[in-house]
């Protein structure tokens, strides 16, 4: 949920999807929605991984399809990417600017791209890490426990999914249909005073 929200903050019209016009205050309230979320995620991802070294004290060589292993490198890169989160660059428009300003422009832009780029590798590492260890429960409880954690798992993906998707489509209508809004609302104002008369 939190990338979702991420994504949404380089992109105005998807304020405008929400009825909001890109102003300071809705970019922040993203932002800190962004940073809630995530934190809200590693929380839980943390407190989960405590819990099953807690609870199966397997050692990770012993660990099927390096569940445990990927499990450790899934963490250490969600921690990596909310650290650097907390140091991104300021930014900064380019428009004439000085040296140090353009550096810090591109500065800006590299941590945007890797930002995002990591938050996607880790998610997905992540998930496929999830459903790795739900395979791995084969065994050690009921199938039908499998079962609902894996439709829980694969509903939750699915309904993020769907609502980024939504909102992509939104975005792209609204960008492609300005124009004709606008002829529109120009067309409606011209007619007005030819109503009145």
């Amino acid at each position: 949920l939190g990338s979702v929200v991420g994504k949404r903050l380089k992109d105005e019209n998807s304020l405008r999807c929400l009825g909001l016009e890109p102003r300071e205050k809705h970019l922040k309230f993203l932002f800190w929605s962004h940073v809630v979320f995530q934190a809200m995620g590693l929380v839980l991802g943390t407190a989960g991984f405590c819990l099953c070294l807690k609870t199966f004290q397997i050692p990770y060589e012993l660990v099927r399809y390096k569940h445990g292993t990927l499990g450790i490198a899934v963490m250490a890169l969600a921690y990596l990417q909310g650290l650097i989160g907390a140091f991104r660059p300021k930014a900064v428009t380019i428009k004439d600017s000085s040296n140090r300003e353009k550096h810090q422009f591109y500065l800006r832009r590299a941590f945007e791209y890797f930002h995002g780029a990591l938050g996607k590798v880790t998610l997905v590492l992540g998930l496929v890490n999830c459903f790795t260890g739900i395979a791995m429960m084969k065994g050690l409880v009921d199938d039908e426990a499998i079962v609902l954690w894996a439709a829980i798992s694969v509903a939750w993906i699915t309904c993020l999914l769907l609502a980024d998707g939504i909102v992509d489509k939104l975005d792209k209508d609204q960008t492609r249909f300005r124009p004709i809004r606008e002829m529109e609302l120009e067309m409606e104002v011209e007619m007005e005073p030819a109503s009145n008369a």
